[in-house]
């Protein structure tokens, strides 16, 4: 039996590296920014909120409710007025920039840019530790415990691969081999509404959202607009994640993919096997490629068959997504970049931010500022905590392992 503070310990550990080589805090912000805003647990899962303001209204050519809608953000911000005026051109039949909802394509990126992105790393990372130390229905195999510990050793010592950052991504994969994509998603679910956000207090996963980012998407959806997640992050995690949350309908989420076959398949080409009717599909090998960087325009192309007009993303991966919509050819395109510069409620990396803000300029895209144009982050209740100052706890894992 592992012990149960393993997993604590494990994303304490974590942080402490985030805080030493990523983060930058005691700038100051605005005044407003002094005290960490809000949110109830009702508030930060905004699943129902999402369901309630999804519905498509009729092309009318009138915005919908958008001060309603766009509670959070300061209407006086260079983003709000680029976003609101650009869907008041396209929903208005007399603009010569009309489209009908049918084109009016728009991709998002998820983790940084409507979700939590590293508190201490990204949510599928932090869901395989869970997984493989603390979930009480798992007894994962020591390899499985060891990889874990090699890559988070390798983190914090900032000697991390990208051939070690993928095989970290793999242990998703290896950990369900056998198993259905549903076992996944039931648990992946599972662990958002029982498991606190680490470096954070009042939030579960299950309400790590930006709060102004649910908004807009809210504000899209209600003039219109087709709304897709285009994401790194493994397709049934992000689909399980996205779907009960923020209302994306699974067919809107393209991300990463597992290998699949059939339960009986072996390693019998699909082409040579066929699925009988009391076989399911299931998980059967490691990612077949990441969707990150060009391999999203690639996959929005194979499977959207339209370019954006709008994309939203908050990091070099998702930069080509920017880039695609913004030169769209058929109709003006934006791309939006959310910047992490907020280290009063969030841990905002201000070096990070002031080159990016450099490189939006440089491609025409808008950027969208945490601290600026935000009145909150993740809605009331919700405080920004320190997170631990020493690695020393994850010298034990193994000698704690081997105490269970």
């Amino acid at each position: 039996m592992v012990r149960e503070s393993f997993a604590k310990r494990l994303m304490g550990s974590l942080a402490a590296l985030a805080v030493g080589i990523s983060l930058i805090a005691g700038c100051a912000q605005p005044a407003q920014q002094g005290t960490a805003p809000a949110a109830t647990e009702t508030e930060a899962e905004p699943a129902a909120e999402a369901e309630a303001t999804t519905d498509a209204t009729e092309a009318t050519g009138e915005v919908t409710d958008t001060r309603d809608i766009l509670a959070s953000w300061d209407p006086e911000c260079e983003a709000y007025k680029r976003l609101t005026s650009f869907v008041e051109s396209v929903v208005d039949p007399t603009s010569d920039q009309y489209l009908p909802p049918e084109e009016r394509i728009v991709t998002t990126d998820m983790d940084g840019t409507f979700i939590h992105e590293k508190p201490p790393v990204y949510l599928d990372r932090t869901f395989a530790i869970w997984h493989v130390f603390d979930d009480p229905t798992y007894d994962a195999p020591e390899d499985l415990k060891e990889r874990v510990i090699a890559g988070v050793d390798s983190y914090f010592k900032g000697t991390l691969t990208p051939e070690g950052e993928f095989d970290f991504n793999n242990i998703i994969a290896d950990a369900y081999k056998g198993r259905t994509p549903e076992e996944l998603m039931s648990d992946m679910l599972r662990y958002t509404e029982e498991v606190d956000v680490v470096g954070f207090s009042g939030m579960k996963y299950s309400g790590s959202f930006y709060k102004p980012m649910l908004e807009v998407i809210d504000y899209l959806r209600a003039n219109d607009f087709d709304v897709w997640v285009v994401s790194a992050t493994e397709r049934f995690l992000a689909r399980a994640f996205t779907g009960k949350y923020a209302g994306f309908a699974p067919d809107h989420v393209i991300a990463s993919d597992f290998f699949i076959h059939g339960e009986d398949q072996d390693t019998e080409d699909g082409l040579d096997y066929t699925l009988q009717q009391d076989e399911d599909l299931v998980i059967s090998g490691r990612e077949i490629s990441e969707n990150g960087k060009t391999n999203k325009c690639i996959s929005i192309l194979n499977q959207i068959g339209r370019r954006p007009i709008l994309a939203f993303g908050n990091s070099s991966g998702d930069y080509a997504m920017l880039n695609y919509a913004t030169s769209n050819p058929d109709h003006e395109g934006i791309g939006f970049l959310v910047l992490c510069d907020d280290t009063v409620r969030e841990y905002g990396d201000l070096d990070r931010a002031t080159k990016q803000e450099k490189e939006a300029e440089d491609n025409g895209w808008v950027t969208i500022s945490m601290a600026k144009d935000w009145s909150t982050i993740y809605g009331e209740g919700v405080e920004k905590t320190e997170y631990p100052t020493s690695i020393e706890d994850i010298q034990a894992f193994a000698a704690l392992d081997e105490a269970a």
